[in-house]
Protein backbone atom coordinates (compact mmCIF):
# COMPACT_ATOMS: atom_id res chain seq x y z
CA UNK A 1 0.00 0.00 0.00
CA UNK A 2 0.89 3.92 -0.87
CA UNK A 3 1.28 5.60 2.64
CA UNK A 4 3.02 8.90 3.80
CA UNK A 5 4.49 9.51 7.60
CA UNK A 6 3.43 12.49 9.09
CA UNK A 7 4.71 13.91 12.30
CA UNK A 8 2.82 16.10 14.80
CA UNK A 9 4.13 18.17 17.50
CA UNK A 10 1.73 19.13 20.20
CA UNK A 11 3.37 22.66 22.14
CA UNK A 12 0.77 24.15 24.88
CA UNK A 13 -2.73 24.44 23.15
CA UNK A 14 -1.38 24.21 19.46
CA UNK A 15 -0.47 21.15 17.53
CA UNK A 16 1.68 21.36 13.97
CA UNK A 17 2.79 18.90 11.08
CA UNK A 18 5.86 17.90 9.69
CA UNK A 19 4.36 18.84 5.96
CA UNK A 20 0.89 19.48 4.40
CA UNK A 21 -0.68 16.42 3.13
CA UNK A 22 -1.38 16.95 -0.69
CA UNK A 23 -3.45 14.58 -2.46
CA UNK A 24 -5.78 14.60 -5.74
CA UNK A 25 -8.75 13.75 -6.40
CA UNK A 26 -9.43 10.32 -7.46
CA UNK A 27 -6.28 9.61 -5.52
CA UNK A 28 -7.83 6.41 -2.81
CA UNK A 29 -6.66 4.41 -0.47
CA UNK A 30 -3.82 6.07 1.08
CA UNK A 31 -2.09 5.12 4.36
CA UNK A 32 -1.32 8.18 6.12
CA UNK A 33 0.78 6.90 9.10
CA UNK A 34 0.71 9.57 12.13
CA UNK A 35 3.38 9.85 15.16
CA UNK A 36 2.67 12.53 17.89
CA UNK A 37 5.56 13.99 19.15
CA UNK A 38 5.93 15.86 22.66
CA UNK A 39 2.39 16.30 23.73
CA UNK A 40 1.26 17.49 27.66
CA UNK A 41 -0.12 13.97 28.44
CA UNK A 42 1.11 11.57 30.07
CA UNK A 43 0.19 7.86 31.32
CA UNK A 44 3.63 6.45 32.12
CA UNK A 45 6.52 8.57 33.70
CA UNK A 46 8.52 8.76 30.10
CA UNK A 47 9.31 12.19 29.03
CA UNK A 48 9.57 13.65 25.32
CA UNK A 49 9.21 10.96 23.15
CA UNK A 50 6.25 9.03 21.15
CA UNK A 51 3.02 10.53 22.85
CA UNK A 52 1.22 7.02 21.81
CA UNK A 53 3.58 5.35 23.56
CA UNK A 54 3.68 7.16 26.70
CA UNK A 55 -0.04 7.16 26.70
CA UNK A 56 -0.24 3.27 26.17
CA UNK A 57 -2.89 4.54 23.32
CA UNK A 58 -4.26 1.80 22.01
CA UNK A 59 -6.48 3.42 19.47
CA UNK A 60 -6.72 6.55 17.60
CA UNK A 61 -9.16 8.41 16.46
CA UNK A 62 -8.89 10.54 13.11
CA UNK A 63 -11.96 13.91 12.46
CA UNK A 64 -11.17 15.21 9.43
CA UNK A 65 -13.25 18.14 8.30
CA UNK A 66 -13.77 19.27 4.60
CA UNK A 67 -14.05 22.81 3.03
CA UNK A 68 -17.63 21.83 2.28
CA UNK A 69 -18.30 20.70 5.69
CA UNK A 70 -18.05 17.36 5.13
CA UNK A 71 -16.60 15.43 7.98
CA UNK A 72 -14.76 11.97 7.91
CA UNK A 73 -14.25 9.66 10.57
CA UNK A 74 -12.55 6.56 11.71
CA UNK A 75 -10.92 4.74 14.93
CA UNK A 76 -8.41 2.56 14.16
CA UNK A 77 -5.91 0.64 16.25
CA UNK A 78 -2.45 2.18 16.72
CA UNK A 79 0.33 0.03 15.60
CA UNK A 80 3.89 0.66 16.61
CA UNK A 81 3.41 4.28 18.29
CA UNK A 82 1.31 5.30 15.34
CA UNK A 83 -2.50 6.18 14.11
CA UNK A 84 -3.11 4.64 10.68
CA UNK A 85 -5.48 6.04 8.64
CA UNK A 86 -6.38 5.23 5.18
CA UNK A 87 -7.91 8.13 2.60
CA UNK A 88 -10.86 6.17 1.27
CA UNK A 89 -12.24 7.27 -2.38
CA UNK A 90 -15.24 8.91 -0.90
CA UNK A 91 -13.16 11.54 0.09
CA UNK A 92 -11.65 13.16 -3.22
CA UNK A 93 -14.32 11.98 -5.55
CA UNK A 94 -16.32 15.03 -5.93
CA UNK A 95 -15.12 18.65 -7.01
CA UNK A 96 -16.81 20.01 -3.67
CA UNK A 97 -14.44 18.10 -2.12
CA UNK A 98 -11.21 20.49 -3.64
CA UNK A 99 -9.75 22.24 -0.81
CA UNK A 100 -8.19 22.84 2.55
CA UNK A 101 -8.97 19.97 5.38
CA UNK A 102 -8.81 20.62 9.11
CA UNK A 103 -8.12 17.72 10.85
CA UNK A 104 -8.11 16.53 14.46
CA UNK A 105 -6.96 13.39 16.45
CA UNK A 106 -8.33 11.65 19.57
CA UNK A 107 -6.35 8.98 21.60
CA UNK A 108 -7.91 5.88 23.34
CA UNK A 109 -7.02 3.72 25.85
CA UNK A 110 -7.48 -0.27 25.82
CA UNK A 111 -10.86 -0.61 26.99
CA UNK A 112 -12.08 3.44 25.16
CA UNK A 113 -12.89 4.53 28.10
CA UNK A 114 -10.37 7.24 28.48
CA UNK A 115 -9.72 9.67 25.75
CA UNK A 116 -7.60 12.69 24.91
CA UNK A 117 -8.05 15.12 21.91
CA UNK A 118 -5.18 16.82 20.73
CA UNK A 119 -5.53 20.12 19.24
CA UNK A 120 -6.87 20.70 15.73
CA UNK A 121 -4.07 21.18 12.80
CA UNK A 122 -5.66 24.03 10.92
CA UNK A 123 -5.30 23.49 6.54
CA UNK A 124 -2.57 19.98 7.38
CA UNK A 125 -4.72 18.32 4.13
CA UNK A 126 -5.20 19.09 0.88
CA UNK A 127 -7.12 18.05 -1.91
CA UNK A 128 -6.42 19.45 -5.53
CA UNK A 129 -7.49 18.84 -9.07
CA UNK A 130 -4.64 17.04 -11.50
CA UNK A 131 -3.82 18.67 -14.69
CA UNK A 132 -6.21 16.12 -16.32
CA UNK A 133 -8.68 13.50 -15.90
CA UNK A 134 -8.60 9.88 -17.62
CA UNK A 135 -11.45 7.63 -18.58
CA UNK A 136 -11.35 4.61 -17.41
CA UNK A 137 -11.99 1.43 -19.91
Amino acid sequence: MIYTNCKITVKNSVATIDHKIIIYKGDKNIEVKFEILESLYRQYKLEGGNTILNLGASHGQLVILGPNGAIFSGITPTEEGKIIFTIPSEMTDEDVEIGDYTFQIRLFDEAQTSRVTLPPIENGLEIRLPIASETSS
